[in-house]
């Protein structure tokens, strides 16, 4: 797997850590239905991974600016939970296409329920504070019933 070497990190960072629930999440919440928050579109495609063995899911997640532009510092993150808590949190590597930006990762169906992702933009105000946008989701709201697809 390119981006996240969730496989690895499973198997060497099988540490629980403790953290807020999956939904206690700061910003805003994008959904199929509700694909536009704040100053970002999301559109997400979810595909059986290359990795046929594996079983996983491909997701990929395109964000659009509505300006046009993004702020200096802009951040993919996935964090992975099973029934007992979060499993691992890492960044997402970014691509550009164009006036997009394109986040793509693989995951176990098993973890669908509550792992999310999030996109954070970050810049600096007029008055010298630091500002940022959060959109995030759960990867399962984009998944039919039981992670099929």
């Amino acid at each position: 797997m390119k981006n996240c070497a969730f496989g690895v990190l499973l198997l060497t960072l099988m540490l629980v850590v403790s953290s807020p629930a999956a939904t206690d999440a700061p910003g805003n919440t994008v959904s199929p239905a509700k694909p536009l928050v704040s100053n970002y579109s999301t559109a997400v495609t979810v595909s059986k991974s290359e990795d046929t063995a594996a079983q996983n899911l491909h997701f990929e997640v395109v964000v659009t600016a509505r300006t046009g532009s993004f702020p200096p510092v802009v951040e993919g993150f996935l964090e992975v939970f099973d029934s007992k808590g979060l499993i691992v949190s890492c960044d997402v590597q970014t691509s550009s296409r164009g006036k997009t930006l394109v986040y793509d990762f693989d995951l176990s169906p098993s973890y669908l329920p509550k792992s999310r992702f999030s996109f954070k933009a970050s810049s600096l105000a007029a008055n010298g504070n630091a500002a940022a946008d959060v959109v995030w989701f759960h990867l399962n709201d984009y998944v039919s019933p039981k992670g099929s697809l």
